[in-house]
């Protein structure tokens, strides 16, 4: 009697490589993927930083009625007294930070800030889709005190100027920025912008 050998059969060479491509695609869909959830993790903090650090200020103008002006432009770990530390942005680069901007007067403030996620809705909530310009840098969210929005004119300023069709504080390092005003130079406190500076 004869006995037969069951021949068995491995994979061919293209299932295998069909296989590692479905997994490769697998696996870098799955690191895309929590990229982007790193990125809103960074924002959700960014959104809570600067909300406790609004409170913060909004409670250091209750007891002080001035807003502190003592604070470097970009914000990280600085001391604010019995407040605290002033808040770090997660990835704390040139791109990603925290910039504190406040009148002469100390009568208003202003701290901005990055999100990743430019499709944010709140975004276009704070009045900056297409950006909120701080006189030197874009950016495109952030916290404001009550009497003053991220754009437009603040008093304490006296000369203002336009970029497209926002209108921003003048000062002497902005006029390289390509700013222009009507009349041609600043306005010190006159309409300017097409009426949107009071």
């Amino acid at each position: 009697m004869e006995i037969r050998k069951k021949k068995t059969q491995g994979f061919t060479l293209i299932e295998v490589m069909v296989v590692i491509t479905i997994i490769i695609l697998l696996i870098l869909l799955a690191l895309l993927l929590f990229r982007v959830q790193l990125s809103k993790a960074r924002d959700a903090r960014r959104k809570s930083d600067l909300a406790k650090f609004k409170q913060n200020l909004e409670d250091y103008y209750s007891d002080n009625g001035c807003y502190p002006t003592s604070f470097p432009k970009y914000l990280c770990k600085d001391d604010f007294g019995k407040y605290g530390l002033t808040p770090c942005d997660p990835l704390n680069n040139p791109q990603h930070n925290y910039y504190y901007q406040y009148a002469g007067d100390c009568k208003w403030f202003k701290v901005f800030t990055n999100l990743e996620n430019q499709n944010d809705p709140d975004i276009a909530s704070v009045g900056c889709v297409g950006g909120c310009n701080n006189g030197w840098s874009s950016y495109n969210w952030g916290v404001t005190s009550p009497n003053v929005g991220l754009e437009g004119c603040e008093e304490g300023w006296s000369s203002y100027g336009c970029q497209g069709s926002i209108c921003n504080l003048i000062d002497t390092n902005m006029f390289k920025g390509g700013f222009t005003c009507k009349p041609a130079n600043s306005c010190f406190g006159e309409d300017c912008c097409d009426n949107k500076c009071h």
